[in-house]
C-alpha cells in the first residue's frame, strides 16, 4: 500500500515512493490520477521480449526525472546490471543540464532515450493538458489513437477526461 507523505521514508528522500521495493513503486504509480499528478510519461518497454507501453503520472518533471533515474532501469534490467549505475549517472545529468521546471520539451526525448537505453524508452512526456489538448506530435498521436485513427483528433473534451484517462491506462 502506498502512502503520500510517509515520514519515515521522506526522512532520507525526497518523494514517498523512494526507497521501497520496486514492486509498491509501481503500486505507488498505479493509483495516480493525472488530474492530481499531472506530469506524465508514456514508457516503452522490449526488454523481456514482450513490447508493452505504460504511462505514469507526477508531480513535477523532477520527480518524473528522478524515477527514471532510480526505478525505470531497476524494473526492466537484472539488479546487478552495471548499465543501471550508468543510466542513473546520465539521467542525473540530464536533469541538471535541462532544470526542467514547467515544462517537459518533446524534443528532448531522443537524449533522455539514449540516457536511458536500454531500459526503456519514453514515447511521450509532459503535462495532462499538453496531452488533451495533442500539444505535441506525440500527444497527438494518442489522441489519434484513443479517436480510432481520425487524422485530425479533436482534443480532449471535459465529458471525455475520465474516458481518456481509461484508455490511457489500459495500454494505450
Amino acid at each position: 500500500m502506498c502512502i503520500d507523505g510517509d515520514a519515515s521514508l521522506l526522512a532520507d528522500h525526497r518523494f514517498h515512493w523512494q526507497g521501497r521495493e520496486i514492486e509498491d513503486i509501481l503500486e505507488c504509480l498505479a493509483d495516480r490520477h493525472p488530474e492530481d499528478y499531472p506530469w506524465g510519461v508514456q514508457l516503452y518497454d522490449d526488454t523481456a521480449g514482450q513490447s508493452q507501453s505504460v504511462f505514469y503520472w507526477f508531480a513535477s518533471p523532477d520527480e518524473l526525472l528522478v524515477y527514471l533515474a532510480e526505478a525505470e532501469p531497476v524494473l526492466n534490467l537484472p539488479v546487478a546490471d552495471a548499465r543501471i549505475a550508468r543510466i542513473k549517472g546520465d539521467i542525473e545529468a540530464f536533469r541538471f543540464k535541462h532544470l526542467l521546471t514547467d515544462v517537459m520539451p518533446e524534443p528532448l526525448i531522443p537524449e533522455i532515450n539514449e540516457a536511458l537505453a536500454p531500459a526503456g524508452r519514453i514515447v511521450w512526456w509532459g503535462h495532462f493538458t499538453d496531452l488533451c489538448q495533442g500539444a505535441t506530435p506525440a500527444a497527438t498521436s494518442i489522441l489519434r489513437a484513443y479517436r480510432c485513427g481520425n487524422p485530425d483528433p479533436a482534443p480532449i473534451a471535459p465529458d471525455e477526461v475520465e474516458s481518456f484517462i481509461t484508455f490511457v491506462y489500459d495500454g494505450n
